[in-house]
């Protein structure tokens, strides 16, 4: 269980009366995450679950940044990145860029194939 439904449902236990503990005995989730949002208020949690899911700001990209793995089937995450942040000033974490386009490269069958260098 993830997301708001998790997050309505702790409150909902909580204004019923139920305690922590009982609360991760239903909804089977560790104590520790139902406490961290115990206390939380809605506005709270819509920044936290914001941040936890940044890679949907790159899915407006993903049009882009696969036509360019599908022409340049080497390029790595870090190239992506780099050409992202100079192209649309799309500054991103290194590891959201890591997982978004492994995640492209799976959903589209595109192997990463290894540069050939050239000797000088």
């Amino acid at each position: 269980m993830k997301g708001w439904h998790m997050y309505s449902k702790i409150q909902a236990m909580k204004e019923q009366g139920f305690s922590i503990r009982q609360v991760s005995r239903v909804i089977r989730v560790h104590r520790d995450t139902i406490r961290k949002y115990w206390e939380m208020d809605p506005e709270e949690y819509a920044e936290t679950y914001k941040a936890v899911n940044r890679m949907t700001a790159l899915m407006s990209y993903e049009g882009v940044v696969l036509k360019w793995l599908e022409t340049y089937p080497c390029m790595t995450a870090a190239q992506v990145r780099d050409w992202l942040d100079e192209k649309y000033q799309l500054d991103s974490n290194d590891r959201t860029v890591r997982r978004f386009v492994a995640k492209l490269r799976e959903q589209h069958g595109i192997a990463r194939s290894p540069s050939v260098r050239t000797k000088a």
